[in-house]
């Protein structure tokens, strides 16, 4: 028995190398594998492959330089070469059978194409070199060849058809007759002006006189447009012209792939970035939706789009374009009404929706039903057979059927979800059938996401409004820190979420990759954005901190670029340091924070050009200072000071700037936050502050900050690195994303993940475990049971179970509802893959 052929595969990316050649062995095959040109060539100075997987771009010698070499060697002159590539554009495409390749297959590839490619051209090379053995000795044998040639090609997945030099059709292959819709007999001896209109005729035919002319091989991108049912097809031709022995042209072989899904898909990606860009703008829902809408139309080409959202206790359409006005007159309210108009409600208490709408909306959809996906979307490319779905069969609510009596055949509905529900969903429908695929509505579904994303997000800014307007009627900074703290912990739990899928992004991403850049750039927004939470926090001294001795010399030293770039090249800034100044603790982002807000005024103080001026000094308070100043203490202190040359301000006007949300500015302009921040971080780190300012005179801000003397400056820490293990880790957080984040961080280190999105959940997981619990992850506050139960609860049945408590909240929230105290692990939100797994370990460590 023969043993299965010999296959090179030449690829420099390890990963791909390692597939081809699993995919390659399943199947039998004998694999050579070489991850550069000089090592295939090497190789196959020693063993000769019967076909050649050949990657275009490598280091080193290239695909095309190794094509040629081996096409220059007598012994792989005639060995199949088929190229592979991500990227290759036309020119390389072109240029891959003038090099002698037999086929190009683009990354990533369908595994059955591949093979069947694969197949074809080895029985083509096989078939050649039996030929070339037999044609003399056997006339019959050339028969059998031409029918086994025949079966060989109608199984390749591409078109393939032969046409002579005047246009006329003289061989297909079987998927041309299926693609086109013509039996090979009836196309024989016909031109394409046959079956085709003449400006599609005229396109082919023009693009077959470029192959003959110029003796190469041609790829083009083709629509193909069916009359019978409007069907488009964009098909990647090769052209190739054929000579006889005399060197004659006789015709030309034409090649066409359909990638017509890929095409589709790129446009759709292109669709769901040009979507979230709008999304991400400033704006009304209304207006920004408004604008979504006919991007997602254009760009599907589909009849009708709409988008509904939740107004009480109903989900009419929000936008919509496309749809008839007797249809929105039946089909906006899918709520279900009693004869007086009153809302219908199940014995749950739940509203009442109908039909198909409806039941996406109320989650109702069977994943395991083909009309349905596991995301609970809904899409068919067929409706008009639902019609007949027995009432005792169908899963909808007083199914209404107006998409299919308004000839809608292909109808998708993608739900949108906000805080955790169904808030509404994008209805897509259009005349035409097959309209949709399952990648297509994933997209969709994707943006669907983005959509709930944008209402979460354009809700916080409308809490945080009605919170801002609530806050300005405040009297006592212990109602505002309690706001502040709830406010906080949204956004901890928000940036933990962009934090962590950012980071793990960029650390599957090449530096050189073009969203690379991109991504740092999310990331570091991020991190600044948890800044402005700790800001919120300063001014109610909830901020949690990290305090540190300090040379605030080489602190203030270190911002002034930036603090010159916050205020502008009109206002300079100067810089006076004490000498032997003396150190400081405090946490040196606090140092920025107030530097940050003092220019800030300063700069909107001045008008036109200006100066702004920081200096440090050492100052001692004796008690007869203190008794001057009752706001101080005797000792020692730091002084920072900053001064301006602005307006100044009147004396009623200092009296009430530290104030939370009081300011001076227009609306939209300030908060009113950041000299109530100051305040809070000075008061925070037990010093104060005096203010000196007149109208016309500028202002000058003097800070007092307690002073450490004969204390060595603390080391900077080294920076954070992920560090992994092989323990088993429950992780418990109520917050789905952050459940699914820590659990892909800590899988990613190596960790065995059991994840629990409730206490109940939680317990179960580990009453299900067979092995040991060595750490339990928990969120401290959770709907039910709190992280603090929950671990006494599990370490009755799990002794010796380590654990690490994290949360979002401020310190005093924790500690009132969470009972936590300071002996424990805890880790404190948004944190980030270092910061994870750093206290990870520190648990396992701990006693």
């Amino acid at each position: 028995m023969k043993e299965k052929e010999i296959i090179m595969v030449v690829d420099d990316s390890l990963d791909s190398l390692k597939m081809m050649v699993e995919i390659l062995q399943a199947e039998g095959y004998q694999v050579l594998p070489a991850d550069s040109g000089e090592l295939a060539l090497t190789a196959i100075a020693s063993q000769l492959p019967d076909l050649i997987l050949l990657d275009i771009r490598m280091p080193g010698i290239d695909g095309f330089e190794v094509c040629r070499r081996l096409k220059g060697d007598g012994r792989t002159r005639y060995t199949p070469i088929i190229f592979l590539s991500a990227e290759a554009d036309k020119e390389e495409r072109t240029r891959v059978f003038s090099a002698g390749a037999v086929d190009f297959v683009a990354k990533p590839f369908q595994r059955e194409e591949l093979l069947a490619r694969i197949k074809a051209h080895i029985e083509l090379w096989h078939l050649r070199q039996h030929l070339e053995n037999e044609v003399a000795r056997q006339t019959q044998s050339l028969r059998n060849s031409e029918v086994h040639l025949r079966a060989l090609v109608n199984t390749i997945p591409d078109l393939i058809w032969l046409k002579s030099a005047d246009g006329v059709y003289l061989s297909c292959n079987s998927m041309f007759e299926r693609f086109v819709g013509v039996k090979e007999a009836d196309l024989l001896g016909k031109a394409d002006y046959d079956f085709f209109d003449k400006e599609l005729a005229d396109f082919f035919r023009e693009h077959d006189c470029k192959a003959m002319e110029a003796g190469d091989s041609t790829i083009n991108e083709e629509w193909v447009t069916f009359a019978d049912n409007g069907h488009k097809a964009l098909l990647e031709t090769s052209k190739t012209p054929m000579r006889d022995p005399e060197g004659k042209l006789v015709g030309v072989l034409g090649i066409g792939h359909d990638i017509t899904e890929r095409k589709r898909t790129e446009t759709y990606k292109e669709m769901s970035r040009e979507v979230l860009q709008i999304l991400n703008e400033p704006g009304k829902m209304q207006e920004i939706l408004e604008r979504v809408l006919p991007v997602l139309k254009m760009r599907t080409g589909f009849d009708a789009v709409g988008i509904r959202l939740q107004e009480g206790d109903d989900f009419p359409y929000f936008v919509q374009k496309g749809f008839s006005s007797d249809f929105l007159l039946k089909e906006n309210s899918i709520t279900e009404r009693t004869a007086d108009g009153g809302v219908c409600r199940d014995k749950d208490g739940n509203i009442r929706l109908e039909c198909t709408c409806g039941l996406v909306i109320s989650e109702k959809t069977d994943p395991s039903n083909p009309l349905f996906t596991r995301g609970g979307s809904f899409w068919t490319n067929d409706s008009f057979p639902l019609l007949d779905i027995p009432p005792d069969e169908d899963l909808r609510l007083s199914p209404r059927n107006e998409c299919i009596h308004e000839k809608y055949a292909s109808i998708a509905l993608v739900p949108i979800r906000y805080k955790g529900r169904i808030a509404g969903l994008l209805q897509f429908n259009d005349r035409r059938t097959g309209c949709f695929t399952l990648n297509l509505i994933e997209i969709l579904e994707g943006i669907a996401s983005n959509i709930g994303a944008t209402l979460l997000r354009k809700q916080v800014a409308v809490e945080k409004a009605m919170l801002e307007q609530q806050l300005h009627q405040a009297q006592k900074m212990e109602s505002v820190g309690r706001l502040a703290g709830g406010v906080a912990h949204d956004f901890n739990n928000l940036l933990t979420v962009i934090l962590g899928y950012t980071q793990l992004t960029l650390m599957n991403t090449d530096p050189g990759h073009p969203h690379h850049a991109n991504l740092e750039g999310i990331f570091n927004a991020a991190e600044r954005s948890a800044a402005l939470t700790r800001q919120l926090l300063a001014f109610a001294r909830k901020q949690t901190i990290t305090p540190k001795v300090l040379d605030l010399n080489k602190v203030v030293a270190g911002i002034l670029m930036m603090l010159q770039r916050l205020i502008g090249e009109d206002i300079k800034l100067y810089y006076h340091a004490a000498t032997d100044l003396w150190q400081v603790k405090m946490d040196p982002s606090q140092i920025d924070q107030i530097l940050a807000n003092l220019c800030v005024n300063a700069r909107d103080a001045i008008a036109g050009t200006g100066r702004i001026t920081i200096e440090t000094e050492n100052r001692t308070h004796d008690k007869e200072y203190c008794a001057q100043h009752p706001e101080s203490s005797p000792g020692d202190y730091v002084l920072l000071s900053v001064s301006d040359d602005g307006s100044g301000m009147d004396k009623e006007t200092v009296e009430h700037i530290f104030e939370p949300f009081f300011t001076t500015k227009g609306i939209g302009v300030g908060t009113g936050l950041g000299l109530a921040t100051v305040f809070g971080i000075i008061k925070q780190n037990n010093g104060y502050i005096d203010v000196q300012s007149e109208p016309g005179r500028g202002a000058l801000f003097k800070i007092y900050i307690p002073a450490l003397k004969n204390v060595h400056e603390e080391m900077p820490e080294e920076k954070q690195v992920a560090i992994g293990g092989t323990e088993t880790i429950l992780l418990v957080e109520d917050e789905k994303t952050i459940m699914l984040l820590g659990a892909a961080m800590l899988s990613m280190m190596g960790y065995t993940m059991l994840s629990a999105n409730s206490p109940d959940e939680a317990i179960r997981l580990a009453a299900e475990n067979q092995g040991r619990i060595d750490l339990l992850i928990t969120d401290i506050i959770m709907p039910g049971m709190n992280g603090r139960d929950l671990s006494e609860k599990l370490l009755e049945t799990n002794p010796g179970m380590k654990c690490l408590f994290m949360s979002g909240y401020t310190a005093d929230v924790i500690t009132e509802r969470g009972r936590i105290d300071e002996s424990m692990c805890f880790l404190q939100k948004p944190f980030t893959i270092q910061s994870l797994t750093g206290k990870v370990r520190e648990a396992l460590k701990s006693v």
